[in-house]
């Protein structure tokens, strides 16, 4: 599935402020100013890590880059571990690269697989 998809179903919520989030487990995607996305990421609750996010101001790259948030509420870990590893694999596909901001492969990633990371061209970690 194109990442565009993921972001404009209806699965996903944009959002400005971490208030206006559940309290659930899920995942998020941070864009830059352009409306690029640099960051998929999954949390135990959205709230929370929103929250953290928005106060991470010595954190280089969200203070420079981080602009909105597009959220997914999963209502279990287990299944926002599951879309994070679409998400993210979604984001390889389109853009042959893995987001700027992540330094980690998420678990659930098929791009865990060392053949497939060499055929993308994506180091581990």
């Amino acid at each position: 599935m194109h990442l565009t998809n993921f972001v404009e179903s209806p699965l996903f919520t944009r959002v400005a402020s971490a208030s206006d989030l559940p309290i659930t487990p899920g995942v998020y995607l941070l864009f830059n100013q352009d409306g690029h996305p640099i960051y998929v990421g999954m949390t135990d609750d959205l709230r929370r890590r929103m929250g953290e996010h928005d106060k991470e101001t010595d954190n280089f790259w969200l203070r420079l880059y981080a602009r909105y948030f597009v959220c997914v509420p999963t209502g279990t870990r287990e299944l926002a571990r599951v879309c994070e590893g679409a998400v993210f694999d979604a984001f390889v596909r389109q853009y042959c690269s893995k987001p700027l901001a992540n330094h980690d492969i998420p678990p659930a990633s098929r791009y865990n697989n060392p053949l497939l990371r060499g055929i993308a061209g994506i180091t581990a970690n």
